[in-house]
């Protein structure tokens, strides 16, 4: 057993007072300190204020001592200034930092904007790169009365883009505090218990210069869940309870709206010049999902098109006459001018990056293409597309319109065409879903898909969800097989009755088999609205195969109508494969150096193969 040594160890008092005779300063001798066993476990801020409150007795006792003796006294004083400099700069926060390492619960009367430690932190700002702004006073004599305790942790979450850094830098620029901003994986050292230390001097910094704002970036990055450590994302949810519990406040900060895109867009443009007949309005209607950096995208890519169709309006000039020759007042105002159709075109190079994973491209297709159907598209029309460009008419019934629509009906007469009809008619973000593609082998991850999916088309509304073959995700409960579904169905119903609120989120659904559907997903609020698509009638074969053949060269002898006579029975897809073998057959009759047509002879080839693909 090692032997405990009997000689007295000298009192913390006495050995600052022998090294504090020695010259060494407040910081000296903390080092000095802990270079010894006796304190050399002790955390270095803690030491730090141990040893000012020592100095200051000593220096106070001094003074007591050498009041006759004036000069000296001065030279004194002189000395301790120069040698405590550090503990002169920090002298605003000690009662911050006694109170936080005692737990006192004491009022701290610290003045937010006091002069003296704003020159403390413009003093730190030297050695720390601290953001210190000049604002006026603010007081907080109403919030101290009220004994209102200000919140210190806020957790701001959010799609990614929608501008939580940018509100994090508004606050601090707003009170004027030291602003400590650094990226989560930054923190992540690969030395044993160098992330840990990081941490450690971050807040101690932060302590020191009271009141200031850390703001960490992508902090699921290192707070995720423990039991989910390898499947961080930027959700709220991801983070571990422990960590997230110590946020007081959560600020969503989602997707912003019509009016919020206006304001944004105004404010970055503001420095701008616009044409005097600039449409902003339509402008917003067509940024539907844009975040700020999206419009930030936007800009970028308006004013290249703005400069290009400068440039290229001089074309019959040299370039180096462009780079080397000054422009013109007018002609330079012309140069920086923006258009409503610069940022039209722009659009169609912009993807929101909400849409860029997980959403399908908007499909080119119109109801021209759909031939008929005039009753659904008149339906659509009132319960989708013009909500979506008109929301203002319909701000207030909201909940009287649609959401939910069911189109059956055999295969091949449209279903899915309708469905991408509406989608680009509304200009509408899209989601095209096959009912298998989000079955998964693995407990719990259908339904999870099924949230995310739902999730996705929230943030970024208004957007159409297209369910393909949604028979195979609501077959009705208690038939043979239907265990593998019921889950999943459970988690579809929530979502389509609004287990959240799916303002913005139009459903369409179709099928083949909507007997073999649950009935709790085909009432009103879930898929309430109820389409047949049929075969087409002969006007309407005849409206198909016209908008097929104008994709082609169709000898203008081909008579198209007595063709869709002659195709009873015969679904949409049918009708596509008609007209794809007639233009095959063509291929067969074309000779090297002359035009391909499709004449009324390769229909009647077409024809002689043709299978009916549809049951009835």
């Amino acid at each position: 057993m090692r032997r405990r040594s009997n000689v007295p160890v000298p009192s913390l008092k006495n050995q600052v007072q022998e090294s504090w005779k020695k010259g060494l300063n407040v910081g000296e001798i903390v080092d000095e300190l802990r270079s010894n066993r006796e304190y050399f476990r002790k955390k270095r801020p803690i030491l730090m204020i141990k040893v000012k409150k020592i100095v200051k007795s000593l220096n106070k006792e001094e003074e007591e001592e050498e009041e006759g003796n004036g000069s000296r006294k001065k030279q004194r004083l002189n000395d301790s200034e120069q040698r405590s400099s550090d503990f002169d700069i920090l002298s605003g926060t000690d009662e911050l930092e006694e109170s936080m390492i005692h737990n006192s619960d004491d009022d701290m009367n610290f003045d937010y904007t006091s002069d003296g430690l704003r020159a403390s932190y413009s003093n730190k700002s030297r050695t720390t790169h601290l953001r210190v702004e000049e604002k006026p006073k603010k007081k907080t004599e109403i919030v101290q009365d009220l004994g209102f305790i200000p919140c210190s942790g806020l957790l701001l979450h959010g799609p990614p883009g929608c501008g939580k850094t940018t509100l994090a830098h508004a606050i601090a620029t707003e009170t004027g505090v030291p602003f400590y901003m650094l990226s989560a994986p930054e923190l992540v050292s690969g030395v044993s218990g160098g992330s840990e230390e990081n941490i450690r001097q971050l807040f101690s910094k932060a302590y020191r210069t009271a009141p200031s704002i850390i703001f960490i970036d992508e902090i699921d990055a290192i707070g995720s869940k423990r039991e989910n450590q390898h499947k961080a994302t930027n959700r709220p949810d991801s983070l571990d309870l422990a960590l997230r519990r110590r946020f007081q406040k959560e600020i969503y900060i989602g997707v912003p709206d019509a009016k919020a895109r206006e304001e944004i867009f105004s404010s970055l443009t503001r420095n701008l010049s616009l044409e005097s007949n600039f449409d902003m309005a339509k402008i917003v209607r067509m940024t539907y999902g844009f975040v700020g950096s999206d419009f930030d995208l936007l800009l970028m890519e308006a004013g290249t098109v703005a400069l290009k169709k400068s440039l290229d309006s001089r074309e019959t000039e040299s370039c180096d006459s462009l780079t080397k020759q000054p422009l013109l007042e007018e002609e330079r105002k012309k140069f920086l001018l923006h258009t409503t159709s610069d940022f039209v075109a722009a659009l169609k190079k912009v993807q929101p990056c909400l849409t860029r994973e997980g959403f399908s491209t908007r499909p080119n297709v119109t109801w021209d293409d759909v031939g008929g159907l005039d009753h659904i598209r008149e339906e659509f029309y009132h319960h989708v597309i013009r909500p979506i460009k008109f929301p203002e008419e319909y701000k207030g019934v909201e909940s009287c319109l649609e959401n939910g629509f069911l189109l059956y009906g055999p295969p091949g007469c449209g279903k899915s065409l309708v469905a991408m009809a509406v989608a680009n008619e509304a200009g509408a973000n899209f989601i095209h879903v096959k009912g298998p593609d989000l079955l998964s082998k693995y407990v719990g991850d259908t339904e999870k898909n099924i949230r995310e999916l739902f999730s996705r088309a929230r943030m970024s509304s208004p957007c159409i969800v297209f369910f393909d073959e949604v028979d195979s995700l609501t077959t009705e409960r208690g038939e043979q097989g239907a265990w593998v579904v019921q889950r999943p169905l459970t988690q579809l119903l929530v979502e389509l009755s609004g287990g959240e609120e799916r303002n913005g989120v139009i459903v369409i659904a179709a099928t083949n088999r909507p007997d073999m559907m649950d009935a709790a997903s085909k009432r009103k609020g879930r898929f309430g609205k109820h389409f047949h698509v049929p075969l087409p009638n002969s006007a309407q074969r005849y409206s198909i195969l016209k908008s097929i053949a104008n994709k082609f060269s169709v000898d203008p002898s081909v008579d198209l109508n007595s063709i869709a006579k002659r195709c009873e029975n015969l679904s949409g897809a049918d009708l596509k494969s008609l007209v794809d073998d007639a233009v095959l057959a063509s291929l067969k009759d074309k000779n090297s150096t002359s035009k391909r047509i499709v004449k009324m002879v390769h229909f009647e080839q077409a024809l002689t193969n043709l299978k009916n693909s549809a049951h009835v």
